[in-house]
Formats: C-alpha cells, structure tokens, sequence
C-alpha cells in the first residue's frame, strides 16, 4: 500500500475532478448566450459528473444550502442563482484547462463518461418501472456512483492511471483499498456525504458493488444504484437479468428495452456534443480504455481556445464599459476590434432613428464625411444583410455581388476584404461594425466567428447601455424641469392670495377688527405653498389629499379670491350650487388648484368688465359611471380655434385673450389624477370648463336619494351662463344634470 497517510480524504476534497471538455465547451457557449436559462444550463450540466459535483458543493456552500431538500440538480442552481452559474462554470473551464487536465493524467474518460451517463438514463428508468418517486435523485445516483473513482485519479493521477482500466467491480474495491486504503465507492460517499443531502444517495454510492443478497431488502434508492451499474457494465447480459429479477422482479424483456433506449439516448447525447465514441464500444464490460484519442484531445484544444476567447470578452466587455457616452464606447470598440482581430480601420453604421437605412459614424475629428455615407437597409446587399439576417459577413474586394454603397466602402476604407459584425441586442439590430482586414487574416478570422459574434455582442450591449443610461439622465432632467416650472407656477397663486391679503388684514387690524377667519386662511395658504414646495422633491404633480365637501371647497375659494383682491373689482365672480349636494367630497388642495387656474385664466382673458361663473349644476351619468358636474363660466372674447385645439398642452402663452400656458396643462394633469374628465366650449360669447368628478359607487344611494326631489330646475336654469352642460359630443343622454334648484352665494 502506498502511503498517503491520514490526508488522502484531504486530497480528496481539495482535489479537481476532470470533467468532459466538450460538454464544458457547450456550457461556455451558453454563458455568453443572452437568454439562457437555468433549464438549459441544468440539461448540460446533469450530463457530467464532475461539473455536477462542482454544482452540488458549491450549492452546499452558498447562503442557501439545500438542506432538507431531495437531492436534485435544479434546486441547487436555484439557490446559487444564474450568475453565480455563469460564473463558476467559467472559473471551472478555465481551471480543467491550466491543471484539471494534468490532474487527470491525460488519461481517456470518454469510457467513463459513456458509462456513468448510461447509468444515469437506465438509473431514471428503473425508478420510473418500479415507482420510485424521486426521479431526480435517482437519475443523480447513476450518474455519481462512481464518482470515486475520478476523484481519486484526480488526488493520485500518476498511481490511479493504472487502475483506470479495470473493470467495475468488487476486485477494483480491493486493489483500490490495497493501493490507497479507501476504495472508489467509500471516497465517493464520502464526498456526497459532504452534501448534508436528505437523502440515501451517499448509500446508494457506498453499497452499489456489494453482495446482492444483502441488498434485496435495501432502500430502493440503494438497489436502483447497483442495478443501473449493471446495465452500464454488462447491458443485458446474464449478470444484469439476475440482479433486475432479484432486486426487482423485473423481468429480461423489460431489461432488454431499458438498455436500448438508454443506448440510443447516449449516442444522440454524444453526437450533439460531438463525442466521438468509437473505440469504447466494449466500455460496458471494459469502461475505463488508458489511451488517449485524437477526439478528446481536439476537444481539450477547443476548450483551451474557448476559455481563451471567455477570458478576452471579460477584459472587453470590462474596457468598453468604462466609456460614459456612446462615441466613447465606440472609440474603445474600434480600437479593440483592431488589437483583437488586426482590424486595419473600423467603421460603424448604426440604424438611424426611421430604421430604414444605416448611417455612418464619425468617431473623431479625422473623416467627418464618415457621417454622410448611409446604406438603406433593404438594398439586397451584405452588409444590410448582416443586421437583417443577424449574421457575420465577410466581403471581398472584387466581387461582381458587391452594390454601389459597399464598392464605396472599400474605396473609404482602403481594404482589400471587409468583415460585417452585427450589432445586436436582443432580436433588435443596432448596425454594424465595418472591419478593413488584409487576406492572410481571413482565414483566422473565419475560425474565430464565435469570437467575433461574443465580441460584437459586448459591443451592442455597452452601446444600448449608454444610450439607456443617456434617456434615462434626458427624462429625469425633462421630469424635472416640468415639476419645477409647476412650482414656480402653482406656488405664485398662493402667494399672490396671501399678498392681498396681508392688505387686508393690515386694514383690520387698524380697524381693530377681528383678523380670526383672514389668519385661518392665510396659514392654509401657507400651507398650500409648503406643499407646492414639497411636490419639488417628489417630482410629480400628485398633491397630498384632504377630502371636503366640494361646496365648502367652491365657496372657500370664490370668497378669498374676492376678498384679498385676486379678482378685479370690474369682474363679478360669483358661485352657484344646487340646493341639496348629498355630501360629496373632493381633494380640496386639488380642486382648489383646478379652481384658482380657471379663474385666473377667466379674469386674465376678461381684462375689463366682465363675469365669471363658478357653478355645480348637479349630478350626470355618463357611460354607466356617475359625476358630479362643475363648471366655470367667463363671457370674455373665446379662444381661437388653433389655441383651442391645443388646450391643456404645457406651452407658454403670452395671455393674449386666449387660455392658453402651463396652468391649462397643470389643471389636465390634476383632473386625470382625481380619474375626473375635463372639456372646454368657447365661442365669441365667452368660454366655458366643465369638469366631472366621479362619484364613489358607496354614495349612489344618498345622491340618487337627493336627486329625486324635483327636475323642474333644469329648465329653469337652463339658460344661464356657467349653469348649462358643456359637452364633448352633443349627445344629450349624457347632459342630463340631477337635482331642482340653485342657491347663490
């Protein structure tokens, strides 16, 4: 026996198992592939036992270890996270590629892997025939079982290599347990133990090569183990019928299809991953072959130049995020693009703003004329070709195929073959990157087309960013700049009704009148400039509610505005209301808002004598939704026809007789939030806004218990001003106010 003393279950641990490398080069793939998902990884995964291990440990490890939970793969990358995935498979591949192949002794798994594999489709199988229910766990048992033994060759390449060859069975346990003290079932037990599974899965490793009649009456998860390594070693062969019957009372018949389907899953399997299986055929009954084969040296060779490629675009992606703008995030693409690929000049043609054609780019001072050239996209030519069919496209000088705009390009670029590089992110082309490269480098560069699709995917995804980045800082800033011109708007009316009254209250105060009710309001002024103020911060127009009955709101507003002055003494400004309003309350600071915009929009297209008509006419049914309606009524000049088209647009307004500037588009916005309607009817005899406020459908019964009184006012007042609907279409059926009579104020 060798000595490796006390610290072989160390080298255990510590130790790398090889994993396949072509399945290693498919998961690399995937990592770089945008819309990958944790299925997908898992499909791959579950196909090696060495990157299934790495999984399960690392999932053990993480903040949310599996405890608890049947062992399965899926929930393991669950409780890791895509990322994590991402990341740990990369780390891995690089790892097999600088020592996990040495630790392996160079030696051929393709043996081992077809037989581990096998074990694990025929291990779900049997599970399946005998009911076991844990499908998962038992597809996992087959494929670990012997897990041993790569760990081993990976703790001991050199002493292990020898016994790599021999065939699976209980004289491997002994001359592995003469060599090492620990045999490959109790080092793979072992390590699966490491797991805190809740689960026999460990057991099923541990007792899969012992005496089959201290097993018949084992855990099922035990026997299942050991009957999917018979299939895997011996197919349907004598031995593997006598442990199907014994263990299960599964008869030759049922055992023969098992191991044909399950040889046909593993020749798909090894055809998609290009596994070239020849020469293992015998792997059931001698699964471990020594010698090398030139097919899993050329994988190796892959995935050495894969992990070479990972480890280039981490570097890139890293450089060209750190550019803020997008002409920087293409400088340092370009100049990428020329160390990586020998790039003589780098042009980009990007999808202008109608996506019909692709403009050039003028990355610097030099070639300003770049800007001028454009391609439309349907031409029918390769380099549109490129973004619309998502493919690179290589072109060559002298070809007949070549159409005006790109025989242009090679004139600009000087090049004797261009390369095509399709910006994409997502299914959405951004443009193209243009590359002028000399032959020699063609070919290279046609064997790197992997490289150069990760690489232009970098490169799309860092200019999306910006551009994102870039909309996102014009919306906010845009967002801001709205708020802060509805401040300086909304707080000068506050201000204005607290200035008047300061007057007012300054001759009362002479007058040693009582000043109570002019303090009241003026601290709600106060009040209502706070939080005007306070809306800066939120960027948003939604003002803080205060329900109170939309009477008391009305006439609170039409009394201050006479009293401090807001409105001239040559407009009359009055109130109208419905006798009985059944208790409908409104946001006071928002209707207050809406009001004091109105008015002063009214007063300020008056200019001279005139009247201003605050009125609740009543309730109205419209579309099967009930409103209580509110209008303001001026007999100015009326708005022109084209200012009236464009009412509540927040445009500046020199205040021309007409309605129009911020305070129109201040009041739309406030209406929306209160989910009210707005309308407006204007004509040389004056203007009039009409709003409907809804009505909660817990207050039906009190207004439609009011309005049934009378319906004799309505055409008592029909003719007033302010009092008559204003409507949006002329359909009558929804201009029919509720309620009898009107008191003024």
């Amino acid at each position: 026996m060798l000595n490796f003393g006390q610290n072989i279950r160390q080298r255990l641990v510590t130790a790398r198992l090889p994993a396949m490398p072509h399945i290693l080069i498919k998961l690399l793939e995937l990592c770089q592939a945008e819309n990958a998902e944790l299925d997908d990884f898992a499909d791959l995964i579950t196909k090696d036992p060495a990157v299934t291990m790495k999984m399960l440990g690392a999932a053990n490890r993480s903040a949310h270890p599996v405890h608890g939970y049947r062992p399965g793969l899926q929930q393991s990358l669950l409780a890791l996270g895509i990322d994590a995935v991402r990341t740990l498979l990369i780390s891995e591949s690089i790892s097999q590629v600088f020592d996990g192949f040495t630790n392996s002794g160079h030696s051929d798994l393709r043996g081992f892997w077809r037989h581990s594999y096998t074990a694990a489709l025929a291990a779900r199988k049997i599970a399946v025939l005998t009911d076991y229910p844990h499908l998962d766990e038992a597809y996992l048992a087959g494929l670990l079982h012997d897990v041993g033994r790569l760990s081993l060759l990976s703790a001991a390449p050199q002493e292990y290599s020898t016994l790599l060859s021999h065939v699976d069975d209980s004289g491997l346990c002994v001359a592995e347990k003469q060599t090492f003290d620990i045999t490959h079932t109790e080092a793979g037990a072992w390590l699966i133990g490491q797991f805190s599974l809740d689960s026999f899965l460990a057991d099923g490793v541990l007792y899969h090569h012992h005496p089959i009649k201290k097993l018949v009456a084992a855990n099922p998860l035990i026997r299942i183990t050991m009957l999917a390594d018979m299939v895997a070693s011996h197919g349907a062969n004598e031995p593997a019928f006598e442990v199907a019957q014994l263990l299960f009372g599964l008869d030759a018949e049922t055992l023969l299809s098992i191991c044909n389907d399950t040889g046909e899953r593993v020749r798909e399997t090894a055809e998609s991953l290009k596994i070239d299986l020849s020469g293992t055929e015998q792997a059931m009954a001698v699964p471990y072959p020594s010698k090398s084969a030139s097919n899993d040296g050329n994988a190796r060779d892959r995935l050495a130049l894969e992990v070479q490629q990972v480890i280039l675009a981490s570097e890139i992606r890293r450089s060209f995020s750190a550019s803020d703008n997008e002409l920087g995030v293409m400088s340092a693409v370009a100049r990428s693009a020329e160390q990586q690929f020998g790039f003589g000049d780098v042009l980009f043609l990007m999808r202008d703003e109608d996506g019909q054609s692709l403009r050039g780019v003028a990355l610097g001072p030099a070639r300003q004329y770049f800007s001028e050239f454009s391609v439309p996209l349907r031409d029918g030519g390769a380099v549109s070709g490129s973004v619309e069919q998502r493919q690179i496209a290589f072109l060559n000088a002298g070809s007949d195929a070549l159409n005006l705009a790109e025989e242009q390009l090679f004139r600009l670029l000087g090049a004797e073959h261009l390369v095509c590089l399709p910006l994409l992110v997502g299914q959405h082309g951004l443009g193209v990157i243009i590359g002028s490269v000399p032959a020699f480098r063609l070919a290279g560069l046609r064997a790197r087309s992997g490289f150069l699709r990760a690489f232009a995917s970098h490169a799309a995804a860092a200019i999306e960013a910006v551009r994102d980045k870039a909309a996102e800082s014009a919306r906010i800033g845009e967002k801001f700049r709205q708020a802060s011109r509805w401040v300086v708007h909304e707080a000068s009316n506050p201000l204005s009704i607290i200035k008047n009254y300061l007057v007012v209250l300054d001759a009362k105060v002479a007058r040693k009148e009582s000043v109570q009710s002019e303090v009241a309001i003026l601290s709600q002024e106060i009040d209502r400039v706070s939080q005007i103020l306070r809306g800066l911060s939120d960027v948003q127009l939604e003002p803080s509610r205060e329900m109170l009955g939309i009477r008391q709101v009305v006439d609170d507003v039409v009394r201050f505005l006479r009293v401090t002055g807001f409105v001239p003494p040559s407009i009359h400004l009055e109130a109208q209301f419905q006798a009985e309003i059944a208790g409908f309350k409104v946001d006071s600071n928002a209707l207050k808002q809406i009001l004091v915009n109105l008015i002063k929009n009214a007063v300020e297209a008056i200019q001279e004598n005139g009247e201003v008509v605050v009125a609740i006419p009543g309730y109205i049914n419209r579309d099967g939704r009930l409103y209580c309606a509110l209008t303001v009524h001026d007999n100015g000049p009326g708005i022109a026809p084209p200012v009236l088209a464009k009412l509540f647009s927040p445009v500046r307004s020199a205040k021309s007789g007409d309605h129009a500037g911020l305070g129109l588009s201040i009041v739309h916005s406030l209406v929306q939030n209160m989910e009210g309607i707005i309308m407006c009817r204007s004509n040389g005899g004056g203007t009039t806004f009409e709003l409907l406020l809804p009505i909660d459908a817990g207050a039906n019964i009190e207004i439609n218990e009011a309005a049934g009184n009378s319906k004799s006012a309505q055409t008592k007042d029909a003719a007033k001003p302010g009092i008559t609907g204003v409507p949006v279409d002329d359909d009558s059926k929804h201009r029919k106010y509720i309620g009898d009579s009107h008191g003024r104020t």
